[in-house]
């Protein structure tokens, strides 16, 4: 094989992995919880605006996630 035809075949396998990837059973593969992920964003938008209100906002937005009563 050629130098182009193996930088091919190595993009090939890469991108059909990513599409793949989602087909795998939940099983074999460990995915973050779906809350956890949320929590992470939610603190990422908390970090990136630091206004009162929007630290607040967010604040409360992860009480209710975690149902956490005030």
């Amino acid at each position: 094989m050629t130098l182009p035809q193996i930088i091919s075949l190595v993009a090939a396998v890469i991108v059909a992995s990513l599409y793949l990837r989602d087909l795998v059973p939940t099983g074999i593969v460990k995915r973050e919880p779906e809350t956890l992920g949320h929590l992470r964003n939610i603190i990422a938008v908390r970090d990136a605006y630091k206004t009162p209100e929007v630290t607040a906002r967010c604040n409360a937005l992860m009480e209710a996630l975690l149902g956490i009563k005030p």
